[in-house]
């Protein structure tokens, strides 16, 4: 009997322990490489980080600013998660840049980078071109969100990925106001 449970132990529970040991190792690691460019990025761009906490937490960084509160994140996305948004193509780690607009009366959009500057909401925006290549851009009426994958550590990417999402949701606030005031 003790051999047959110790079989059974080293056949099923030894690699779903290994398992859960190494998700959590590489978890940690990660947070671990990305607090020194977060806290840089918090730092430069006048926002507060926030290290990342439990088993699957990624780091974030608030950044008020007066039209939005914008936040850079890093999140670990299931296969299941990623099925139900249309903002993650596969489970796995994704580092966010999202700015909620005020009145959620933001546009429908997915774009690539490379698409910008055909979109007038999104045309000229200097920190577009510092947004990593694979990146994918979503504005939605509630917020605009850039999606890079993995747990992105290049501190200019993560600065062009905030000041973007910033100055996209100042234009929807600015354009919202214009229609109010034209509103009898």
């Amino acid at each position: 009997m003790f051999t047959a449970l110790l079989v059974f132990g080293l056949i099923f529970v030894a690699p779903i322990g290994g398992t859960i040991w190494f998700v959590s190792w590489r978890s940690r690691v990660r947070a671990e490489r990305q607090r020194g460019p977060w806290t840089a990025v918090a730092q430069k761009l006048g926002g507060k980080f926030t290290p990342a906490t439990g088993f699957f937490g990624g780091n974030r960084i608030e950044i008020p600013r007066p039209h939005a509160q914008v936040v850079l994140e890093t999140a670990v996305i299931s296969r299941i998660e990623a099925f139900a948004t249309t903002y993650h193509p596969d489970g796995g780690t994704y580092t966010h840049a999202r700015a909620a607009y005020a009145g959620g009366d933001g546009p429908m959009l997915k774009l690539s980078q490379f698409e910008l500057d055909h979109e007038p909401l999104c045309a000229g925006i200097p920190s577009a071109r510092g947004i990593p290549a694979e990146a994918r851009i979503f504005s939605r009426p509630h917020e605009v969100i850039v999606v890079m994958p993995g747990a992105v550590i290049d501190t200019a990417a993560l600065e062009a990925a905030a000041e973007f999402v910033s100055t996209v949701a100042e234009r929807v606030a600015a354009a919202g106001e214009a229609v109010r005031e034209r509103a009898p």
